[in-house]
């Protein structure tokens, strides 16, 4: 009995050392030997929590974090270990399960909150992740306890905005931290920006971001240079992104080539520089194009992204007719409605063979487990070959059951020009009447308003069109309608009240805002143009007129369709091209093409030359060595007697020359027999 006293004794004793070792190597960081201190405790005390909690903790430390998963999932029920078990899952990219654990839990602590605004980000429910975000910072009572910064936590916060399309709150985050900003958040603040289409801004933040991201790697993370180019490279991609948008492609090309150059080991970056590189090249160096697609990880990808590079994959494959991998592709995922699509235009462009394009598309938007946005695109697809064949019922049908597309102005205009097709202008109006009487949006109604009105405008029908514009103004307070678009609208009610009540159309012209007086001054010529040439009717005989002065009007003649005529302003005209100029050289001197010292190279006079033949390029002939002959461009050197077979003039003259030389020769060859037929040959005399 004693003895199992002093035994007992002693292992307490021994745990109570193993404890003092365990707390030093925990605060020293050294994990490992405290994972064998954690593994010493257990097998004297198979029940020790601390102990387990700790090794749990030691193990997710070492990374190993399979075995720390299986380790949480067995321990779960003696102590209390969700936090660690959910980070395992996170971890592990199991983020329904790791959702499933932290949602079993009742108060969660300000870890948990964090480790579940994470995992609602991976698991791309935007919105819901900066909801919970918002609350971790607003809940700031215990944060700082788990070493958690706040502008890391707002970082986070602008990132989950972005995503979910909320571009002024994501801003308005990162502004806050203006002073004490990382590279991380101004990198968010540029992505909103570009979001918000505030292309000047965004270059402005992205490098920032750049320097801020450049000034922490050199000196807190002590990082080489070839590491730190390949940190940045993202940012580099993002101001590919940015160039891509302004249209600068060749910039965009170089930006996204020099990230990818960099080695970047963020698949986000390789996966982004890579697809924009295969959008950009089209049908140009798909080989190499293909190469790129195949050094991207999609496993890494958010879902997407992920997507969005699929697509782009399809799109290669289907150019470089690669059937086979292009269908082990769309395999892969068969409910994703762009590779459906991709596939569907294989089978068009192979056999050329309508029916089978449209049965694959319908059986795809017919499946139960295709996505919303796959069937939307599927159907639109089907609508568009059944147009191309002429079946113009066939995707009317189509249209009319995509109920998330029903009254909006794109798919009611679709309508519209399919029933005047087929002639159906009872369908047609009516189509209009339930959109306009459908349409919730005050953007939506302007747009099916004005379109109906120019309708009836286009087909003559001058009563109906003047009341649809008439209603337009009258409503124009309700619709939220700007000046320019007043304008517009008054133009297009004049010119229909002129076929319809022309006094009408005189008291309303006084309503026209005069283009010399001080409130229309901002207007430029552009503008006034503009705003002439929508009114519908009048045409100018001149495809592009460039006054907007009446002063120059030779002739008027009302007809059905009025036309004006006018005389060339050489003075505007002359301006206009100074302009234009200077654009185009500030262009060039932007892009380093253009050198003001010699704006004009001298061209080469033997550009017309074949490479080869030229002076500048043809080799000296040794002495004794033979003239191989010329041929067509790169085929080898040619003499000065081939050389002048090239040249029609010395081809002509010397035409000339031999056919002199031959009328010579013929007149020689006369006169000899001529005086061969002179002599004749004496007889002798007969004795």
């Amino acid at each position: 009995m004693a003895t199992n006293m002093e035994a007992k004794k002693n292992n307490n004793n021994n745990i109570k050392r193993m404890y003092n070792t365990l707390r030093q190597q925990i605060e020293e960081e050294e994990y490992e030997d405290a994972l064998n201190i954690c593994g010493k405790i257990l097998k004297l005390d198979p029940e020790d929590a601390k102990a387990l909690k700790c090794k749990l903790v030691c193990m997710i430390y070492e990374n190993q974090i399979e075995e720390a998963c299986k380790l949480a999932n067995k321990a779960r029920e003696k102590i209390s270990c969700e936090f660690e078990l959910a980070y395992t899952y996170y971890r592990l990219n199991q983020l329904d399960k790791a959702f499933k654990v932290m949602e079993s839990v009742g108060e969660k602590n300000s870890a948990m909150k964090q480790l579940y605004a994470q995992v609602l980000y991976r698991m791309e429910n935007f919105s819901a992740a900066a909801d919970a975000y918002e609350q971790v910072i607003n809940d700031n009572t215990d944060y700082e306890n788990y070493e958690v910064e706040k502008v890391e936590l707002c970082t986070n916060l602008s990132a989950s905005y972005g995503q979910a399309n909320e571009p002024k709150k994501a801003i308005q985050v990162a502004e806050n931290f203006d002073e004490e900003a990382n590279y991380e958040i101004e990198f968010n603040r540029a992505c909103a920006l570009i979001a918000a289409n505030d292309m000047a801004n965004s270059i402005r933040a992205l490098e920032k971001s750049e320097i801020l991201a450049r000034k922490h790697l050199e000196e807190e993370e002590d990082e080489e240079p070839d590491e730190i180019e390949k940190e940045v490279a993202i940012i580099k991609v993002q101001l590919g992104v940015v160039e891509q948008l302004k249209g600068n492609i060749e910039s965009a090309k170089k930006l996204y080539n020099d990230a990818l150059k960099t080695g970047t080991k963020k698949q986000s970056a390789v996966a982004v520089a890579s697809s924009n590189l295969i959008a950009l090249r089209k049908d140009h160096d798909m080989f190499d194009s293909y190469k790129k697609m195949k050094n991207v990880k999609v496993n890494k990808l958010s879902k997407s992204q992920m997507k969005m590079v699929h697509f782009n994959q399809a799109l290669l494959l289907l150019h470089m007719g690669k059937d086979a991998e292009l269908k082990k592709l769309v395999d892969s995922d068969k409910n994703d409605g762009n590779l459906n699509i991709v596939m569907a235009a294989l089978l068009f462009k192979k056999d050329q063979n309508y029916k089978k394009c449209t049965q694959f598309l319908e059986k795809y938007y017919n499946n139960v487990k295709a996505t919303a946005d796959g069937i939307v695109q599927a159907k639109l697809s089907a609508a568009h070959v059944h147009i191309l064949n002429g079946n113009l019922k066939e995707a009317v049908n189509i249209l009319k059951n995509i109920p998330s597309l029903q009254n909006t102005p794109g798919t009611t205009a679709t309508l519209i020009a399919l029933y005047d097709r087929l002639g159906n202008n009872e369908k047609a109006k009516e189509t209009m009447d339930q959109a306009l009487e459908n349409s919730k949006s005050s953007s939506h109604r302007v747009a099916l308003m004005s379109s109906g009105a120019l309708d009836d405008l286009n087909k003559r029908r001058y009563e109906a069109a003047s009341k649809g514009f008439q209603d337009i103004l009258k409503n124009a307070s309700k619709l939220n309608l700007d000046e320019e678009t007043q304008s517009i609208a008054r133009a297009h009610y004049i010119t229909s009240c002129v076929y319809v009540d022309s006094n009408i159309a005189m008291n309303e012209s006084n309503n026209i805002p005069d283009f010399v007086s001080n409130e229309s001054s901002k207007l430029s010529e552009e503008d006034l143009i503009r705003l002439e040439g929508n009114a519908t009717g009048v045409k100018h005989d001149n495809k592009k007129v460039r006054s907007s002065s009446l002063d120059n009007v030779e002739e008027i003649k009302l007809d059905d369709k009025p036309t004006l005529t006018r005389k060339r302003n050489e003075k505007k005209i002359k301006k206009r091209r100074a302009k234009r100029r200077e654009a185009y050289l500030a262009k060039m001197n932007a892009m380093d093409r253009y050198d003001e010292h010699n704006p004009i190279p001298t061209p080469d006079p033997e550009r017309w030359i074949p490479r080869a033949m030229r002076k500048s390029t043809r080799r000296r002939v040794r002495r004794g060595e033979a003239h191989t002959s010329g041929g067509a461009q790169g085929s080898g050197y040619i003499s000065e007697k081939d050389l002048r077979k090239l040249d029609a003039k010395a081809r002509a003259e010397d035409e000339a020359k031999k056919i002199a030389a031959m009328k010579v020769i013929e007149e020689e060859k006369n006169v000899n027999r001529r005086g061969k037929r002179g002599k004749k040959k004496k007889k002798g005399r007969r004795r």
